[in-house]
């Protein structure tokens, strides 16, 4: 529409001709400006909600082989920039929200139930034992053993 008017005010002998094609190139520039700014507020939005997916999902299964190459593939993004956008918007990397998430659910596992340690670490995602215990320590500020002692 603006083009046209543009065109049409061009060829037109209007007296205020040059004010009026000022004017409609100042609105042609504004929506442009206003479509710029809808699709990048859409494209944070849909990137939100994708992080979000991943988040709840690592919270729901914290004990999944949970990798940065596998959330950055879900989301379409290279590595670094998930990374980036993780912690930008949730405060936290995605590495440290997924420990923290593992070291919630042994500390409900430790205070709900009887199961070993053990059980407990690859229940909770570990693989090895020590690696569960040195995150379970370095997040809680005691071993597994002296958290389920206090809190049993």
């Amino acid at each position: 529409f603006c083009i046209k008017a543009i065109a049409d005010e061009n060829s037109s002998e209007h007296l205020h001709k040059a004010d009026s094609i000022s004017h409609y190139f100042w609105l042609l520039c504004n929506k442009v400006s206003e479509q710029a700014h809808e699709q990048a507020h859409i494209q944070i939005s849909s990137r939100y909600e994708m992080l979000l997916i991943i988040r709840n999902k690592i919270h729901t299964a914290p004990y999944l082989d949970w990798s940065i190459g596998w959330a950055a593939h879900e989301t379409c993004m290279s590595r670094s920039s998930f990374q980036h956008h993780y912690k930008e918007q949730f405060g936290v990397s995605f590495i440290q929200d997924l420990i923290e998430s593992r070291v919630s659910r042994a500390k409900m596992l430790l205070s709900t139930t009887n199961m070993s340690i053990q059980d407990i670490a690859m229940q909770c995602g570990y693989r090895s034992y020590e690696h569960f215990a040195r995150q379970f320590r370095a997040q809680v500020d005691v071993s597994p053993g002296d958290y389920r002692r206090r809190n049993q």
